[in-house]
Parts: structure tokens; C-alpha cells; sequence
């Protein structure tokens, strides 16, 4: 509730409280009214006029119609994280402003005035994220250009907001384009044809139904694990051998739940999955009953994360031909390389994996589809030679 205190005759200082910052600071702009110059109201009537007056102030100051000329970019973005974040923004991604904005935006633009801000503010925040130290966890380097690119995409929505509640005039980061940061590696781990097969065996030999089902599944549907773990029998279609994505289980501060998939307008899809698949699934709903309520694979976010290196530490222990320690996320990527090595077209590649363009598929796979290539070309120059020596040739009519 707004304070209201008197300063003169007819004159009133109405504070807004607007929480507090990072550091345990009172957020809080004021404004002074006067009222009843006229003297045509009593006493009770202007006191009554104060109050509607200061409920005024303090709706337009908490939704962002006002901002005195003292408040810190980093007071408007608490402001910005209620009014606009949580009601907008999926709660990851508010959960993933919130951490960009606390680590690294904030220590460096927070304290300035907001009507302060200018483009040359920014150039010189995206520069220090570029340098040799910059990083928080210690690693050398700089920030990568994505990073950088976040971090710009976050303030660039928060000062655009600020100019739609007609708190700032213009956005002075729009016009900034971040330059490009620390060239980090795009190294794609997977496994090759050899090592799936030794994966898989290892599990088949190793592990229950339900974790050699869930391994399959993950390898032969390119599944992303969030879209995995949110599986039901009701998306498996035994008859048709499809799956439908049409969800997601995500993990935030602590807490998982389900979402409907919203990654892109590919995301949701009907995908074709391999007979021996379909087999381990009917196995595995029979063992279970078929329970239509319930995930296929109940485990929590973090249980495949841990289990799949458990997995490669325990095979690598008992077997010369080590496999290469890769994530979870790798089996997605073994499931795009093996399909582009066994000559699959890079379009039916990028609809398996939902990319939203085949460029995508394109530009993350780019270095194997040349080793495919090779091949096919070597494949090709045997054909020619052995066509050759067996003494055939091209004698169709073209008619």
C-alpha cells in the first residue's frame, strides 16, 4: 500500500514501495501532488482525493506507466520479472533469465539509472563478456557468441518492454549488435555403428526390460530425453509402428512436470520406430499391465543423466574396446549419425529429429556427411569398375 505523507498545505509525497533488490535494498519511487487548491473541498473530501490519487500512482507504478527519474535498470527488471516475466515467459526460460540476469547482467548494468542507459553501455558489457577471464567458471576464454547473443536477448526484451509501457522513449540496445565471442568447439559425440552394438548388448546382458526399452527407444526414435521420459502407451501406436510427441517432461528449480511440446512447429510429430522397438515396447506393457495413466519410463530428469555414464564406466571396465564417454543427449546424436552414414536423406534425417529447418540438421552434422560422401563415392567407382569387367553397358533405348 502506498505511504502517503503530508509536506504542506495541500501538498502530499506519495511513496510506492516496489520490493528489493539483490542486495536486500528497498525499491521504492515517490511522486509529490497537490490537491484542493481551490480550497473547495473539506477536509475529509481532500483526504479522500489524496488516497484515490496515491491508489492511482501506485497501480501505474507497479504495471510500469511510471518510473521516477532515480530508478536502476535493475529496479525496473524486478518490476519486469512480476509483471511481464511471470506471466508470459514459459517457466524455464523465466528461470534461466533470472540466472543470466543475477550472474552476469546485473552486477554490470543494475545500479544505473534506467533513463541512463545508452548504447555504448552495452558494447562495452558484450566486449568485457568477450575477454580472456570473463567466465564464472573459470574456464579460459571468453564467453561463446550464443552466450553473448542470450545475454542481449534478455535486456533487448526487458528495455522493448519498457518503451510499450511508455516508460523509456526508445530501446538503446535494439540498435546494438553483440559482437562475436570465444569460438568454442561443436564437437558432436556419439557412437559408431560398432560401439551402439556393443552398448546395446552390454545393456541387453546387464539391464532390466525397462532400461533396455528405454535405451532402444532413445536410440532408434532420436527421441530428445524430455520427450522420452513424457511418453505414454496412448502415443505408441503398435499396429502403425509410430510414436507421437506431443510432450515434454521439464526439469525447473527442482521440480519436473509435464508440458505440451511447444519447441517449434516440428516438435510435435508422429515418427516411425523399428520393429525391434515395437517389440520391447508390447514386452515391456505387458510386464507393467499397460498402465494408461502413467509415463512408459517413470524416472526422474536426472536418472538417465547418471545412468547412461554408469552404464559406459562399468563396460569399459570389463572390456579392452573402451566406448567413448558420451551424454545421454548422444544417443540423439548417435540416432542423426547413423541414419545419415546408412545414406538416409539429410530431409528425412531433419523431420526424425524435428528440426525446425533442414539447415539445422545440416549445419550440427556437417562433419560426417563428408565421410558419408567419400563413401558413396567409393561405393560408386566400384560399381563403375565391376559394371566393367562384366562387360555391361548402357544400351537402353532412351525412347
Amino acid at each position: 500500500m502506498a505511504s502517503i505523507i503530508k509536506k504542506g498545505i495541500h501538498k502530499y509525497l506519495i511513496r510506492v514501495s516496489l520490493g528489493y533488490d539483490r542486495e536486500g535494498k528497498r525499491l521504492k519511487c515517490s511522486k509529490t501532488i497537490t490537491v484542493n487548491e481551490d480550497n473547495s473541498m473539506n477536509a475529509k473530501q481532500e483526504a479522500k482525493e489524496v488516497e484515490r490519487l496515491a491508489d492511482i500512482y501506485e497501480e501505474e507504478a507497479k504495471i510500469g506507466d511510471h518510473v521516477d527519474d532515480g530508478l536502476s535498470f535493475e529496479a525496473f527488471t524486478t518490476r519486469w520479472l512480476k509483471e511481464h516475466g511471470e506471466k508470459n515467459l514459459e517457466r524455464k526460460t523465466l528461470s534461466s533469465y533470472k540466472a543470466e540476469l543475477e550472474s552476469k547482467i546485473l552486477p554490470a548494468l543494475g545500479k544505473i539509472k534506467l533513463r541512463d542507459l545508452k548504447r555504448m553501455h552495452f558494447i562495452q558489457f558484450y566486449g568485457q563478456l568477450t575477454e580472456d577471464g570473463a567466465r564464472a567458471d573459470g574456464k579460459p576464454g571468453g564467453y561463446s557468441t550464443r552466450t553473448i547473443k542470450y545475454q542481449h536477448q534478455i535486456i533487448n526484451s526487458i528495455l522493448q518492454t519498457a518503451v510499450y509501457w511508455q516508460v523509456l522513449n526508445e530501446n538503446p540496445a535494439r540498435s546494438v549488435k553483440p559482437p562475436k565471442g570465444y569460438a568454442q568447439s561443436k564437437k558432436v559425440n556419439f557412437f559408431d555403428s560398432y560401439q551402439l552394438n556393443a552398448f546395446l548388448d552390454y545393456i541387453d546382458e546387464n539391464c532390466d526390460l525397462l532400461y533396455r526399452a528405454f535405451a532402444c527407444t532413445a536410440v532408434y526414435s532420436g527421441m530428445r530425453l524430455a520427450e522420452l521420459l513424457a511418453l505414454q502407451w496412448a502415443d505408441v501406436n503398435f499396429n502403425s509402428h509410430s510414436i507421437s510427441i506431443n510432450k515434454a517432461l521439464t526439469y525447473v528449480d527442482n521440480e519436473q512436470y509435464i508440458k505440451p511440446t511447444t519447441k517449434n512447429a516440428e516438435s510435435s510429430a508422429i515418427i516411425p520406430i523399428s520393429a525391434e522397438v515395437i517389440t520391447l515396447l508390447a514386452e515391456l506393457k505387458r510386464e507393467t499391465k499397460g498402465v494408461l495413466t502413467d509415463r512408459i519410463f517413470n524416472f526422474h530428469y536426472t536418472t538417465p543423466l547418471h545412468w547412461i555414464h554408469k552404464q559406459i564406466r562399468r563396460y569399459n571396465e570389463t572390456h579392452a574396446d573402451k566406448l567413448p564417454d558420451i551424454s545421454f543427449h548422444g544417443l540423439r546424436h548417435t540416432a542423426a549419425t547413423l541414419l545419415i552414414a546408412a545414406g538416409a536423406d539429410i530431409r528425412h534425417v531433419a523431420a526424425q529429429l524435428r528440426h525446425a529447418a533442414v539447415s539445422t540438421t545440416l549445419d550440427m552434422y556437417a562433419g560426417v556427411i563428408p565421410a558419408v560422401q567419400r563413401e558413396a563415392v567409393n561405393n560408386f567407382a566400384a560399381y563403375v569398375k565391376g559394371s566393367k569387367k562384366r562387360g555391361q553397358s548402357n544400351t537402353a533405348d532412351p525412347e
